[in-house]
Formats: C-alpha cells, sequence, structure tokens
C-alpha cells in the first residue's frame, strides 16, 4: 500500500502516452496557517488559497531560486490579493477586501466570486 501524500506538495507528472505534462498541488496546513491568522471570510478565503495554490504552482515550476509574486487588484470586493512564492518552497498570501462590498453581495454572488 503507498503512503499518503502529505498535506503540503507540488508534485510534477507526466503522461508520455498521451503527451500530458502538468502538477499536482496540494496545500493543506500551508493554507490553514495564512488563512487563521487573518480570520476572512468564506469568500474571500477561497480566493486567497486558489491564489496561493496557483503560485505555489507556477513558482516551483520556475528554474531559478528566487521569489515569485501574484497580485491582483480589482474594484471588486477582494480589492487586493498577494502571494507569492520564496524557492525552495515557502509561501504567503495576504487579501484586503471592503467589509460593505462583500455584504452588498448576495450568498449566491459571493459564492460566484469563487
Amino acid at each position: 500500500m503507498a503512503a499518503p501524500l502529505p498535506d503540503d506538495l507540488v508534485l510534477p507528472f507526466e503522461i508520455k502516452p498521451l503527451g500530458v505534462r502538468g502538477r499536482l498541488v496540494r496545500l493543506g496546513a500551508v493554507v490553514d496557517d495564512i488563512l487563521r491568522r487573518h480570520d476572512y471570510p468564506p469568500a474571500i478565503s477561497a480566493l486567497l488559497a486558489e491564489a496561493v495554490s496557483l503560485t505555489a504552482m507556477l513558482g516551483a515550476a520556475l528554474k531559478f531560486e528566487g521569489k515569485f509574486i501574484l497580485q491582483t487588484k480589482t474594484d471588486g470586493p477582494s480589492d487586493l490579493l498577494v502571494a507569492d512564492y520564496v524557492y525552495p518552497g515557502g509561501v504567503r498570501g495576504y487579501a484586503r477586501y471592503s467589509n460593505d462590498r462583500l455584504s452588498a453581495l448576495t450568498e449566491q454572488s459571493q459564492a460566484e466570486c469563487v
């Protein structure tokens, strides 16, 4: 029986007969720690978790020892998302949001933000 996968990993894979390559990203404790520190609403937490996962995947794919930063700015409820990956595997994330703009959305439209 195979050992279970760790909670935090970026695992490259390739399926040669199909010409498919990709990366499996699994972030558990790392994302939980980031989100717990800030007590974000669920919709903001989901957006930031996706941004951190994407940043970890792209950062791990780069062939250099440095930092990869993802930043988004919008006029929506979450006006700023920042996530960074630092070689050899550290990630951080932060979201700035407006409670007023978030509250103005219905529950359904908050789910659509994600």
